[in-house]
């Protein structure tokens, strides 16, 4: 059959469906696999980023007709996966060579009510009371 197959928007479409379902599933033996497939038939990288963006942003956030920015969305990725630059440190607050002990912090309005929280827990609850006999005929559970 010569010429271009008359069902190969239809096949290619599939292809892509099928691709963002395998990235919703986080699959990513198949995702390998058909990533291969979609770049053999002529997807680009750029129509697969776009395909991986329209898999996982949340659908019913959006407007109907709501098209997101691919370049935005390339910078951003690029910016989170930018490494720290070489002089970079994580900055440890200096901790007090004293011991605090927290009575000593913590005010002691604070400090009384929680002993009142604390006297309030330790007490049993007291036994609901049965419902009075009612004057007329009472329903039984059979559970």
């Amino acid at each position: 059959m010569p010429g271009p197959s008359p069902f190969a928007d239809d096949w290619r479409e599939c292809l892509g469906t099928h691709y963002q379902y395998t990235i919703r599933n986080q699959d990513a033996v198949t995702e390998r696999t058909l990533t291969d497939v979609m770049r053999r038939v002529g997807f680009s990288d750029q129509q697969l980023a776009e395909l991986r963006v329209l898999a996982t942003m949340r659908a019913e956030e959006m407007p109907p007709d709501y098209v997101p920015d691919m370049e935005l969305l390339t910078t951003l990725a690029q910016a989170e996966n930018a490494s720290p630059p070489e002089n970079f440190q994580i900055a440890v607050p200096e901790m007090p060579e004293e011991d605090v002990i927290i009575e000593d912090v913590i005010p002691e309005e604070i400090v009384t009510e929680i002993e009142i929280l604390e006297q309030v827990e330790d007490e049993p609850e007291s036994e609901p009371e049965p419902p009075k006999a009612a004057d007329g005929p009472v329903q039984y559970s059979m559970f």
